[in-house]
């Protein structure tokens, strides 16, 4: 997860791709190439439609109890809240990368609802409605979306991996500025 060895990798993996669509369908083949070690993947859906999805999946055995004792009056909901968390890191990872706030049509959690308050905080990071008792977890967007171009760099890269928690919370909170994107990019392009 964040902050691990793999996710540092997989970081490095990508950032040289061009765009947000590039960039997840590396993080798709990398993470479904490791999922057996790591336990938890992220894939890229792509379909006919104008839509596509980023799923999300991580499997969850008696040793997550150290994150929800049996004994926490939540422990129940360490299904839901685990896939919750994974999308909202993949959904300030896109934001990270592009320079902009990832904008979806849908939040979905494949678990029961855990309480109203638990949704309303949700759909106020990720800026959408969330749907618990989904068939999947998952983040729905449009398709055009995928060709942003990534405003990060191999430059940037150390930084945000030294501070990836701070990094996106700040990326979901306050997006880069449109004029630091442009100029990122037409740093990018004279590097190219």
């Amino acid at each position: 997860g964040l902050g691990s060895e793999a996710f540092e990798l997989m970081c490095h993996c990508i950032i040289g791709a061009k765009t947000l669509g590039d960039a997840l369908r590396l993080a798709s083949r990398y993470d479904h190439m490791l999922y057996p070690m790591l336990g938890y993947k992220v894939q890229l859906v792509e379909g006919e439609s104008n839509k596509v999805k980023l799923t999300y999946k991580v499997a969850l055995d008696s040793s997550s109890d150290k994150f929800a004792p049996e004994e926490w009056d939540r422990a129940e909901y360490k299904y839901a809240v685990a896939h919750a968390s994974g999308l909202v890191v993949w959904h300030a990872i896109c934001g990270w990368l592009t320079g902009r706030i990832l904008e979806i049509d849908a939040m979905n959690v494949a678990a029961p609802l855990i309480s109203e308050r638990y949704q309303v905080g949700l759909e106020g990071v990720v800026r959408a409605p969330i749907h618990f008792d989904a068939e999947e977890h998952s983040l729905e967007f449009s398709r055009s979306v995928l060709d942003r171009r990534l405003v990060q760099s191999a430059n940037s890269l150390p930084d945000f991996l030294e501070n990836s928690v701070y990094e996106l919370i700040t990326a979901e909170a306050e997006p880069a500025s449109t004029s630091a994107a442009i100029k990122t990019l037409v740093r990018l392009d004279m590097l190219d």
